[in-house]
């Protein structure tokens, strides 16, 4: 099944889908071996496709491509706070720490596929990578007497270090394109932000509610929730405070910036320069009050021509009615970063004296969001409106008001045996066709200048969509809220708890390619 729908034929050629042919409507066919792995903990599974050979309708011409294998270790670090009460087992002792704190470090096996040659008719393409490593370091391209006709140089250097995690982020400097003869012919440079840090790594754990550095020197990154209601077995119950008071998440602009690409130099001397801000939100748009939401937008974009022309300024404006805020489908809060468990055993037919008796309340309250929300958490704030100013906000010559639709998901509840204080969630309807598209396109140009211009339109355009849908995919979310240990007569007890989900299935944009357009012209 493609999402966007496509009227392709797909041809599963293998038992374990390790090659997959494509055809579309041309007639033109692809075809695809697993190539890539991906291995967290025991389990493995295929994560991406190689594309290998492209064949014409006709099958009189076709591209092929090769790769080469490498490998990538990824390490995540993550904390989290257990919190235990109604606490009422017999044979096993209240905790002395509770709540009490742990730090977690994953690693997840990659195996990835590196582009190395691509061949056809007239010759081919060439993708050197650098030695022991899997960076492209230049691209050839070749004529059929294997001569080199073009040249294009990455030169890098390296941005900032996790050295924690045991991994380098490079920076691209510049691209060098070269002649057949070696020669220099363009250069393309490249200017980034600087590291906010003091010895030139990014810490892994000062990071806001979304993962992104923020350099905000909390180790304990675990967000502080207070007046959490304990029952008092042992104890007197009442309320508890759980996390780091000190734990900082908001987002902040510099460390946002960190490596963030800030302007770009032409071959002709002239150059771009982007100004960003940080993006601002509210739950699915809503009147509330705005939060900063995750990474950045652009502010600013500066041309200047080298020649000392004066620069061209864009400025970009967000929200409705520059609002400042667009909208998400996910804000941080103690329900949407934390999970909770009761454990227990069942007392007769199935007691054994081996067993435990009693039951307790376990709470989790995590460094990042459930990974049963994974998706919406890395959703980005969607804008139903911008503004692009020819100029600065003051000093422009118009503006174009773009208008977005702005699709939204949201978390759903799923069954539990037990009241939850915690309830358990998960996504039940994914759309990941349906992303936001231009619905209309509004021209100004500016009359009179300072405090007293006024804006006159002088063009509209609007595009008018029809979305399909032709079905959905549907599967189950099992999770589990109740544990019980049990061995003897009964054996261990794990319920599980299941609801449906479904991934619509459709097509809107970009399929037609082209919308109905209706046009408003205006002197």
């Amino acid at each position: 099944v493609l999402l966007p729908y496509k009227p392709y034929i797909v041809e599963n050629v293998s038992g374990g889908i390790t090659q997959i042919n494509i055809t579309d409507e041309k007639g033109t066919k692809y075809f695809f071996v697993a190539g890539e792995t991906y291995s967290p903990s025991s389990h493995n599974a295929f994560s991406g496709w190689e594309l290998r050979k492209i064949l014409s309708a006709d099958k009189t011409d076709s591209i092929t491509f090769s790769y080469t294998n490498k490998s990538q270790l990824r390490t995540t670090i993550s904390r989290s706070y257990l919190l235990i009460d109604d606490y009422t087992l017999t044979m096993t002792p209240f905790p002395v720490e509770n709540p009490s704190q742990t730090e977690t470090t994953t690693t997840e096996d990659y195996g990835i596929s590196r582009l190395t040659e691509i061949n056809f008719k007239q010759g081919k393409v060439v993708f050197n990578i650098e030695s022991g490593g899997e960076k492209v370091t230049s691209v050839q391209i070749l004529n059929t007497q294997n001569q080199v006709l073009k040249t294009i140089e990455f030169n890098r250097s390296q941005c900032y270090s996790q050295s924690e995690l045991g991994t380098a982020t490079n920076k691209l400097d510049s691209l060098i394109f070269k002649g057949q003869d070696g020669t220099k012919v363009e250069k393309y440079a490249f200017e980034y932000y600087p590291l906010v840090s003091s010895n030139g790594q990014i810490n892994p754990r000062h990071c806001d509610w979304w993962g992104y550095y923020n350099n905000s020197q909390v180790q304990d990154n675990v967000p502080y929730w207070t007046n959490i209601v304990v029952v008092g077995t042992p104890g007197p119950g009442g309320t508890v405070n759980v996390g780091n008071p000190m734990a900082n998440r908001n987002p902040s602009l510099e460390p946002l910036k960190s490596g963030v690409l800030k302007k770009i130099t032409y071959p002709t001397g002239g150059s771009t320069e982007f100004i960003y801000e940080k993006n601002s939100c509210t739950l699915y748009g809503s009147n509330n009050t705005p939060i900063d939401g995750p990474g950045l937008r652009v502010y600013q974009i500066k041309s200047t021509d080298n020649n000392g022309g004066l620069p061209i300024i864009r400025t970009f404006k967000y929200g409705d009615n520059q609002s400042g805020y667009g909208s998400i489908d996910l804000i941080p809060d103690m329900y949407s970063m934390s999970t909770e468990l009761i454990v227990g055993y069942i007392d007769q037919p199935c007691f054994d004296p081996a067993d435990d008796a009693g039951r307790h309340r376990q709470r989790s309250f995590l460094s990042n969001f459930i990974p049963e929300l994974a998706d919406l958490a890395n959703r980005p704030v969607i804008y139903s409106e911008v503004t692009e100013y020819r100029g600065t906000e003051t000093n422009n010559t118009g503006k174009t008001v773009y208008k977005y639709t702005a699709p939204t998901w949201a978390a759903a509840g799923m069954p539990q045996h037990y009241p939850l204080m915690i309830p358990k969630k998960h996504i039940y309807n994914y759309n990941y066709w349906n992303n936001p598209v231009l619905l209309t396109q509004e021209d100004y140009k500016r009359i009179g200048t300072g405090v007293g211009a006024t804006y006159q339109k002088i063009r509209e355009i609007g595009n008018i969509y029809s979305n399909t849908t032709t079905g959905y995919i549907t599967g189950l979310h099992v999770q589990r809220n109740v544990e019980i240990p049990q061995t003897g007569v009964c054996g261990p007890i794990e319920p599980w708890y299941a609801e449906e989900y479904a991934i619509k299935n459709g097509w809107g944009n970009p399929f037609p390619m082209v919308p109905t357009q209706i046009y408003t012209f205006s002197d």
